[in-house]
């Protein structure tokens, strides 16, 4: 079973710059704002993609 997208997602600078780091990806001190609004945009639509997976499992 996959894990939850809420645990995989990286939500402030440190585990980003350490997941970055981990995939030899380098992040600009200037897109790190960027990069943590989209982060924050996609952590809530896996949360609401989770909630209806299991909307629909209970019917």
């Amino acid at each position: 079973m996959p894990k939850s997208a809420s645990a995989s997602i990286p939500r402030v600078k440190a585990e980003v710059l350490a997941a970055a780091k981990a995939l030899d990806l380098p992040i600009a001190d200037a897109c790190m704002p960027g990069v943590l609004a989209n982060l924050e945009v996609l952590d809530r639509h896996a949360a609401i993609l989770a909630d209806d997976n299991s909307r629909s499992r209970a019917s």
